[in-house]
């Protein structure tokens, strides 16, 4: 009954729940052995003034029991907790829940809310890839084009029009050496840039994007409002001139009617002492498209927001915004850190069918969405983005392989560093250890 009644952390009264279950545990554990040790001690202050009293002895022996019960509480539910593990959105929330301040002060919460899972150690569990020649950019068309042009825009910005299936498309995967998103992509001379961690990852990156001779970014696109995602936004928007920002809908505690990922690019910028004049936010929300040439951008979750939550909480991953990029007849799939198998469902209830993809970023870096989302994802390659001591757990590799993965790639130093997937609209290529 308890797996059906809870289905998983992506509700925010569920993580509501779970955070007030903690502190009361918290509280138990702490306040009511001080009070029973207290009526210990005076009953057994009493006994010593009085040791002919017998009614004094159990009194004793009750208080010592009782603070011993209640010490253990915590423990005691933490490990039937453990014991629905196999559910694993019960398991993936009452751990965040457990381990995280649900808040943190001051600006947008760090988030690094998995515990590290299991190293990989044998050869047999990562392939870094098969050595290939240099990417050379082509310039061929490929079959299945669409129309021609690339002059619809709508209100916001973006373009509405489909452009020519042309040359490749680039989707670098890119490695700051941090636990963090960075994804840039460039299609019919255009270009966006998604997320990019931590301020200080900025650097690393803006250093890669000069390497490929990048000197202008048309989109930025925050997927959720977490400092390990947009803290890094400001100096890139600033560098590579960009002026239309993309986020999505969720609005959250302190941002009033501002959407909550832009509200936080602008507070990170103000600590910055970085420039946003001129550029505006947009709010994607499910079913709406957008090209770069031929590349048609569909953002297809998530289906319902949870708003007005804590800035910084972990419930704002299942805000994360799911894009997914449609090149000819290969296809990529941008998830953030949006994990929620309900999410998955709804979208594929929504969107039957757009969920099989070729390429997936995993969501929440090294976590482990579940049997039930890989197997609608189906896609032939998986990417990690993470850190070299947080690794996927060899179970979640064994998932991934199960539900059709050939190859993935640990976007991590001393894995496969940062990793390029090229598309000519009908064969997909990957390039590990890329412009390193």
């Amino acid at each position: 009954m308890f797996l059906v009644a809870i289905q998983e952390c992506s509700s925010q009264d569920l993580a509501m729940i779970m955070q007030f279950v903690k502190k009361t545990l918290l509280l138990i554990q702490i306040i009511a052995p001080i009070l029973l040790a207290i009526s210990l001690v005076l009953n057994l202050t009493k006994l010593v003034s009085n040791p002919d009293n017998k009614k004094l002895l159990p009194k004793v022996r009750n208080s010592i029991i009782a603070a011993l019960v209640l010490f253990f509480i915590p423990t005691i539910v933490t490990a039937f907790m453990g014991m629905l593990s196999n559910d694993y959105q019960i398991s993936a929330c009452w751990n965040e829940t457990v381990e995280r301040n649900y808040k943190t002060p001051s600006y947008v919460g760090i988030d690094d809310d998995s515990k590290k899972s299991t190293v990989i150690t044998s050869p047999d569990d990562y392939q870094k890839g098969t050595p290939k020649p240099a990417y050379s950019p082509t310039t061929s068309t490929s079959p299945g084009t669409t129309s021609p042009g690339f002059d619809g825009q709508d209100p916001d910005g973006l373009h509405t029009t489909p452009g020519i299936v042309s040359g490749d498309v680039e989707v670098h995967f890119i490695n700051p050496n941090s636990r963090v998103d960075a994804i840039y992509i460039k299609a019919g001379g255009q270009s966006i840039f998604v997320d990019g961690g931590f301020k200080n990852d900025s650097k690393g990156e803006m250093a890669y994007l000069d390497r490929l001779g990048v000197t202008h970014i048309d989109y930025y696109l925050g997927s959720h409002s977490h400092q390990n995602h947009v803290e890094a936004a400001p100096p890139i928007i600033q560098k590579y001139g960009i002026k239309k920002v993309l986020v999505g809908r969720e609005t959250c505690n302190g941002s009033g009617s501002t959407y909550c990922s832009w509200y936080a690019i602008r507070t990170f910028a103000n600590a910055q002492k970085v420039s946003l004049d001129g550029v505006t936010a947009t709010a994607l929300k499910p079913g709406d498209v957008f090209y770069l040439g031929g590349l048609k951008i569909t953002c297809l979750g998530p289906i319902d927001v949870n708003n007005n939550l804590e800035r910084g909480a972990t419930a704002q991953n299942y805000n994360s915004l799911i894009l997914r990029l449609d090149y000819g007849s290969t296809s990529f799939m941008l998830t953030g850190d949006n994990s929620s198998t309900t999410t998955v469902k709804k979208i594929n209830s929504a969107y039957p069918g757009m969920l099989n993809v070729d390429v997936l970023k995993n969501a929440h870096h090294n976590g482990c969405a579940g049997d039930s989302v890989y197997q609608l994802y189906n896609a032939e390659y998986v990417v990690f983005t993470t850190r070299y001591d947080y690794l996927p757990s060899s179970g979640c590799i064994n998932t991934i392989k199960k539900y059709g993965a050939k190859n993935y790639y640990i976007v991590a130093k001393g894995y496969s560093e940062s990793v390029l997937f090229t598309s000519d609209g009908t064969t997909i290529k990957a390039y590990d250890h890329y412009n390193s």
